[in-house]
């Protein structure tokens, strides 16, 4: 595959969700708490929000509970 070609390629691919990508960013260990909590039953959609927003992710509760029902970690 050429340098431009690959170049095009990637210059078309979607960006991600900015939530995506401060997951994507948080430490291991900060993120693999995240994921469990996310599939938890026992923590509500708002409280969810609350503490990843305290964390600093600019990110609507609406936006949450998609991502949430999204990787199946609610119904």
């Amino acid at each position: 595959m050429s340098n431009l070609k690959a170049a095009l390629e990637a210059a078309q691919q979607e960006p991600k969700p900015p939530f995506e990508v401060w997951v994507e960013a948080l430490p291991d260990d900060d993120r693999e708490a995240l994921i469990l909590a996310a599939a938890s039953n026992r923590i509500s959609h708002t409280a969810f929000h609350g503490v990843i927003r305290d964390a600093g992710a600019k990110v609507g509760k609406e936006t949450v509970v998609i991502w949430r029902k999204a990787h199946g970690f609610t119904r």
